[in-house]
């Protein structure tokens, strides 16, 4: 225990780490001398009246910490496109003008690129998920993606720069919800469902350095009402192929700027994640007067029995996730840029599960068990420790261009890691069973029988930008197997426009 804990503990330190060096590399270039203060003091040092193109070195280098003061270390410098910020700095006249070129270019181009942030493309549903589980005589497996499955990753089409945007996003997520009802008998069988999801959301600026994002997601998923029978000669109705569309859980965003400088722009805030996706009903009913009793591997044992079994369970949706995090955003030589995201995700409370059970089991017509149950308790999420970084590159880096201002080539990198071990419900003893007839008892378990997760999906996108808006198209993969992986693979079209 102690081991794991402490190379949990180094595994964490050090993934924060590899976390904030781009954005600490970025930050040492302020520490450098400028290289234009050199070339001006080697060239005045040779000049007999220390002044080149009717400046002093004093007046030179006074003009660039202005310029470079309006141009980065104002948190003016990161409005959106179409502002005035940029322009060359008063008293300056000349060749030596806010064109003046720096590391990255000119000052107005640094500004544009900050004022154009790139939106991340991370993943979800992955990380402490859960389901239902029934185990003995009858065999099923639910993994419901509200099954602490619905939470909040910061970095989703997300921007560490404050900023004022609407914004429309589309994911589909290849077999992320499996489900397997009686796989053991000819009646039974399994299945993994695909989500598909629509986000629809606003980031607003309340002042240069605040803004608060609101994320109203809508879900095709599988259903929340779910309903398996069994009847004579082991007719059943099974919710293998169920489907539905609900709001999912909305979710706000407050992030402020912390700290800027010509390369590097780093962020923080919290998110609150909200219960607005529908509970979980999952209801059965067996009424077979020739129920079949099979053996753990599904083989048929000879015996039959009338069984009548009636099940209603509910699993609430009620807990509140707050999310601390920090992000950064830095540009690199040339036109290189990267960004990330730390996130640790808490559940604020905890969520009602219930279940109702009755049943009854007769052996020739004389009853050999029967009973009910009635449970109620409270499951808890776990907390989450996200870490999402990624690289890029402009293809195409155009502001002044008609059409196409930018092309880039994107890849992230998205680490999800469970914090603490899982809460569970059950096991419940629904039916202590017959073993003289075969019948094994049957539990009942709801939680995320995996306990710790470790999950890294790799992504790789491409942004483009035309004029005020930006499209964004991703593709993202799991590179660890079962249980540590949400899906087969995520698809991402995220729309955004600047305003």
């Amino acid at each position: 225990m102690l081991a794991a804990a402490l190379l949990r503990t180094g595994r964490t330190i050090v993934g924060a780490i590899v976390f904030f060096l781009p954005a600490l590399l970025a930050a040492q270039d302020d520490l450098l001398p400028n290289p234009e203060y050199a070339a001006f003091a080697e060239e005045a040092d040779s000049s007999s009246v220390g002044e080149i193109d009717g400046e002093t070195y004093d007046e030179f280098a006074a003009a660039m910490q202005a310029e470079e003061q309006d141009s980065f270390f104002s948190l003016a410098a990161f409005q959106q496109p179409g502002s005035s910020a940029g322009m060359s700095s008063p008293g300056r006249s000349g060749n030596t003008s806010a064109s003046r070129q720096t590391r990255f270019g000119t000052a107005g181009n640094q500004q544009l690129a900050f004022s154009r942030p790139t939106y991340m493309i991370a993943d979800n549903t992955g990380g402490g998920c859960g389901g239902l589980f029934i185990r003995g005589s009858l065999v099923a497996s639910i993994l419901h993606p509200t099954f602490a499955c619905s939470r909040l990753n910061i970095a989703e089409n997300n921007s560490p720069i404050v900023q004022d945007r609407v914004y429309l996003s589309y994911r589909h997520f290849h077999n992320a919800s499996d489900i397997s009802v009686f796989p053991n008998t000819p009646a039974g069988g399994r299945n993994s469902l695909n989500i598909d999801r629509f986000t629809l959301g606003a980031e607003k600026k309340f002042t240069d350095n605040f803004s608060v994002e609101l994320r109203v997601p809508m879900s095709s998923q599988m259903s929340s009402d779910l309903f398996f029978a069994q009847n004579a000669n082991e007719n059943s109705t099974l919710p293998l192929k169920d489907y539905n569309t609900n709001l999912g859980n909305i979710a706000a965003i407050a992030k402020m700027a912390l700290y800027q400088n010509e390369t590097t722009y780093v962020s923080g805030g919290v998110a609150v994640n909200v219960p607005t996706a529908p509970d979980v009903t999952i209801r059965g009913l067996v009424d077979d007067p020739n129920f079949v009793i099979r053996d753990n591997q599904g083989r048929d044992t000879g015996i039959r029995v009338d069984a009548d079994l009636t099940l209603d369970g509910v699993v609430r949706n009620q807990t509140v996730n707050i999310s601390p995090f920090v992000g950064y955003y830095a540009r690199h030589r040339e036109r290189w840029f990267s960004q990330g995201f730390a996130q640790v995700d808490v559940a604020a409370n905890e969520s009602t599960a219930s279940l109702d059970m009755a049943y009854s089991i007769r052996f020739f017509g004389f009853p050999i068990a029967g009973g009910r149950t009635n449970e109620v308790d409270r499951i808890s999420q776990q907390t989450l420790l996200r870490l999402n970084w990624g690289a890029g590159y402009w293809l195409i880096d155009e502001p002044d261009a008609p059409y196409l201002n930018q092309l880039g080539a994107m890849f992230e990198v998205h680490y999800t890691s469970t914090m603490n071990n899982a809460k569970l419900l059950g096991p419940v003893r629904v039916i202590d069973g017959f073993p003289q007839a075969g019948i094994q008892p049957i539990d009942l378990v709801v939680g995320n029988l995996a306990n710790r997760l470790d999950t890294v999906n790799l992504v790789a996108g491409i942004p483009m930008r035309i004029g005020l808006t930006t499209i964004t198209n991703g593709f993202i993969v799991p590179i660890r197997d079962e249980p540590n992986r949400g899906f087969d693979f995520e698809y991402n079209l995220m729309l955004n426009r600047n305003f």
